[in-house]
């Protein structure tokens, strides 16, 4: 299941109704921040798994994601491949397919 958001309050409400696999929030989001909503996902889920994406690249932020608990962080100045790196671990998808 797939949805997407308009703003933080949308994340955490659309969280609550569909369960996703993964949340990947931005930080900077309308109503709410992404901060925000992830604080109130990961209190009504402990085991969310969420990923901040965002051009916040500071020390101070960096510790704000890991005191949320959230399970990766990618910037958007980086390669996508980088985003995409951080889906994979946060999944456990990054190990190589056996055919």
């Amino acid at each position: 299941m797939c949805a997407d958001v308009i703003n933080g309050k949308d994340a955490v409400e659309k969280t609550a109704e569909l369960k996703p696999d993964l949340v990947i929030l931005d930080i900077s989001m309308p109503v709410m921040s992404g901060l925000d909503a992830a604080r109130l996902i990961r209190t009504a889920d402990p085991n969310a798994k969420i990923v901040i994406f965002t051009m916040h690249e500071s020390q101070q932020v960096k510790d704000e994601i890991a005191r949320i608990g959230a399970h990766g962080h990618a910037v958007k100045s980086a390669p996508m491949k980088q985003l995409l790196e951080t889906i994979k671990s946060v999944l456990g998808t990054d190990k190589p397919r056996v055919n």
